[in-house]
């Protein structure tokens, strides 16, 4: 092979191997570009996946006595939060009572404008029924003495540390607000005939593990 070929072959061969490199290079760049990307959205998830409501009950005999639950689990506030959870009522304080008229949807909506870092409030089904309104317009509360049966979180809207506004609903699920999601979120599938605002202090404890997600 003469010296002619023999460049042309180690030119080819140094072309290709600077076509190997450049393509290596450019999916090195792709990764770090995806994994920064990633790295971002994971920040900006992080609050949001540290927030948790649920419902639990204080007696397993008992579904009347349920508690309501916000948990922040981040070191950081919740500068406003209103969630709403679906409760049972029945149209008096007696089985028999309820067994008439039957129980009734309603929202019992929760607002704080600052849930603290690290931080669970726990809002009693006692203390909820202490705390009705009087009847305002045309939302017709249910008589005295109805009892309250039972609860399950229905959707929360709230804003992280750096403003953005997220939702949470059914089993854990939660995105950035969307209208849509917004609209289906909040259209019960059976009438809604009142809710409520609490107005009691709910009682107020440390998180059992702060700064990790569910």
């Amino acid at each position: 092979m003469g010296a002619t070929a023999l460049a042309a072959v180690a030119a080819i061969g140094g072309l290709w191997a600077q076509a190997v490199t450049t393509f290596w290079s450019q999916q090195t760049a792709k990764d770090q570009l995806r994994q920064s990307q990633e790295d971002q959205e994971k920040e900006e998830r992080a609050q949001a996946m540290a927030v948790s409501l649920w419902v639990d009950r204080a007696d397993d005999t008992d579904d009347t006595s349920w508690r309501l639950h916000i948990l922040n689990r981040s070191p950081d506030p919740v500068p406003f939060m209103q969630a709403a959870y679906l409760i049972r009522v029945g149209g008096g304080g007696s089985a028999r009572a309820l067994a008439v008229s039957g129980p009734a949807n309603a929202y019992l909506v929760v607002n704080t404008t600052r849930l603290a870092p690290c931080t669970e409030l726990v809002f009693s089904s006692k203390q909820a029924g202490r705390d009705w309104g009087s009847p305002k317009g045309e939302v017709s509360l249910p008589p005295p003495g109805s009892r309250l049966h039972s609860a399950q979180f229905a959707f929360a809207y709230f804003v992280d540390r750096d403003g953005r506004s997220w939702l949470r609903w059914g089993q854990g699920q939660f995105a950035p607000f969307d209208t849509e999601i917004w609209r289906r979120i909040t259209a019960p599938s059976e009438e809604i005939i009142w809710e409520k605002q609490t107005k009691g202090d709910p009682l107020t404890r440390s998180a059992a593990s702060c700064g990790g997600t569910d």
